[in-house]
């Protein structure tokens, strides 16, 4: 069973999601000098909560790149992995602030009778241009990665990817400032997570891969 998107039962390469991990954290790495250039050249003191909250994401993300790549090299048991989002969301929640701020949009002309000349949208613009900075890259890799995992599959993606996969989305989704919207999307493997409780704790076997028999 574990093999069933093995093409012709050749051997093909795991944990690939570590180079799609890799790819993305040098993507964002370059990336860095483009929204905080006026920060980094000393212009706009108002960016400096930005880059630290931009940086602690970066750095749980590679945290939980290499607990990943750990697991997939290692093996290990199901018991162990539970405190992995915890050490790696350490550096985000140790600099996760609430900024504040509002700003406005202008109205189109047709609409300016019923809303007015302009709309407060408040702070919400640049949380989300927050979240896309991480969220576009992340698309690509995402997208480059399918190309070749999808049947037959040339590679896998090993539990490193979704480690990667999750903590980004738990990233965008605390500095963005929609973490309760996220859970929604979570939501499918939070009932897995419940379902598999009695493995996870020994109380039943537990396969690697818990595939049916």
């Amino acid at each position: 069973m574990l093999f069933l998107n093995y093409f012709q039962f050749s051997l093909r390469p795991e944990a690939q999601g570590v180079i799609c991990g890799v790819v993305f954290l040098s993507i964002m790495f370059l990336f860095i000098p483009v929204p905080f250039w006026r920060y980094l050249v000393g212009k706009a003191d108002v960016q400096s909560l930005e880059f630290i909250q931009f940086l602690a994401g970066l750095l749980s993300i590679c945290c939980m790149l290499f607990l990943g790549f750990a697991d997939d090299a290692l093996n290990l048991p199901w018991r162990h992995k539970i405190g992995f989002p915890f050490v790696a969301g350490l550096p985000l929640l140790m600099v996760y602030l609430a900024n504040e701020g509002t700003t406005s949009i202008a109205v189109p002309v047709m609409l300016r009778n019923a809303l007015g000349s302009s709309v407060d949208i408040g702070y919400h613009w640049r949380v989300h241009l927050f979240s896309l900075y991480f969220l576009i890259p992340f698309l690509f890799v995402c997208w480059s990665l399918y190309r070749v995992n999808r049947y037959p599959a040339k590679v896998f993606v090993g539990d490193t990817f979704c480690y990667f996969a999750g903590m980004t989305f738990s990233v965008v989704g605390i500095l963005g400032h929609f973490s309760k919207t996220l859970l929604l999307f979570f939501l499918p493997q939070i009932v897995n997570f419940l379902y598999s409780t009695p493995q996870l704790f020994g109380l039943i076997p537990c396969p690697r891969h818990r595939l049916p028999r």
